[in-house]
């Protein structure tokens, strides 16, 4: 995880702090919080008041390089024959590493097939007379 989660109620009372004349750098070196981020919080704040210190995701709002849902359908498909990443790579003419960033994210990257069932080979020796 990354940085630490500082509730609105912090983001808010540094804003007020600033606002009545404390310095950025000075609340950043009593608490600790990068100054950059001190100067986002401040921008949003002015910006959006106390809607703006709400934490906001990180995940992108679109993935242009994804593959298409119908691929994904194919390669799970193929999969369910069996068939190991590189086979499915080169049916569908796209990259193996592809198909195993699918398979991984969907959980199908192992396979998970039973064992084949051991024959035991039998002998017998004929009676000696």
């Amino acid at each position: 995880m990354r940085g630490v989660a500082y509730s609105i109620r912090e983001r808010e009372l540094l804003m007020r702090m600033h606002e009545k004349g404390k310095s950025l750098s000075a609340l950043s070196r009593e608490t600790g919080i990068a100054r950059s981020l001190l100067s986002r919080w401040w921008r949003r704040y002015q910006q959006e008041g106390r809607a703006g210190l709400q934490p906001r995701s990180r995940r992108p709002e679109r993935s242009p390089n994804r593959l298409p849902a119908s691929i994904q359908e194919q390669i799970l498909h193929l999969r369910g024959h069996g068939w190991g990443p590189a086979r499915i790579a080169t049916m569908l003419h796209i990259g193996h590493s592809s198909v195993h960033r699918v398979l991984s994210i969907l959980g199908r990257n192992r396979l998970r097939l039973p064992p084949p069932p051991r024959v035991a080979q039998r002998y017998e020796k004929k009676p000696s007379r």
